[in-house]
């Protein structure tokens, strides 16, 4: 097909998600994370900048308390990604047919480092699919917010838990969930806890792709929030 962008595949897709992959030609410019692959979460129907508006980023993100129509209710900040940055133009490169579709060939992620959730949460991706990937890859990394869910306890080995609380943290640890808390800056290190060693106040000390602790086995991590 005429057009199509070589940077991504689709990854999957249902009447409502799509699942889309980039990084394939060009790496990330991503700071933080360094040169990782990035898998996108979006709702088909909708601009992801529209869609946080509208509430239909519900599909993508789940119960996140910091959706941003969430987040004043809840007391946090609202989530971080600049959606105007690089997800809108992934699904606009999606919508309009630039993307081809990933035939399983999981040889396109040996050696390579991935990113699961670069927006929306990764858990909505079928476990299969995360799973050949993730043992294909050279390490990834992930969080979900739907960690209270029995429905999504089989993603403890792939992903950590995002919590914002010691509560949260106490429960999804009981639920043998490895964790990831945003923390306010006034707020200390729990027992058990590290510092993300990509964060601001850990000095930058690595990107992501150099620690690779952000995946279900990893130990762990805080954060202090930020957008």
């Amino acid at each position: 097909m005429k057009g199509l962008n070589p940077n991504g595949l689709i990854l999957w897709e249902s009447q409502r998600i799509v699942v889309i992959l980039t990084g394939l030609k060009r790496p990330s410019r991503n700071d933080k994370t360094g040169k990782l692959m990035q898998v996108f979460i979006f709702y088909k129907h909708e601009l992801p900048s529209k869609a946080i508006k509208s509430g239909n980023d519900k599909v993508v993100c789940g119960d996140c308390k910091r959706r941003p129509l969430n987040a004043k209710q809840h007391g946090v900040n609202p989530c971080y990604v600049l959606l105007w940055r690089g997800p809108d133009d992934v699904w606009r490169c999606w919508e309009r047919g630039g993307y081809s579709r990933w035939n399983r060939d999981v040889s396109i992620f040996n050696g390579k480092l991935v990113r699961f959730g670069a927006y929306g949460d990764p858990a909505y991706i079928p476990q299969d699919v995360v799973w050949s990937i993730a043992k294909a890859s050279k390490g990834h990394t992930g969080y979900t917010h739907q960690w209270a869910d029995a429905m999504y306890f089989g993603y403890r080995k792939l992903f950590k838990a995002s919590v914002d609380t010691e509560l949260e943290r106490r429960k999804a640890k009981a639920l043998g969930w490895s964790t990831f808390r945003a923390r306010g800056k006034d707020e200390d290190l729990l027992d058990g806890e590290h510092e993300c060693p990509a964060s601001e106040e850990a000095g930058f000390r690595k990107k992501c792709e150099s620690c690779m602790m952000c995946n279900g086995k990893g130990w762990d991590e805080a954060i202090i929030e930020h957008r």
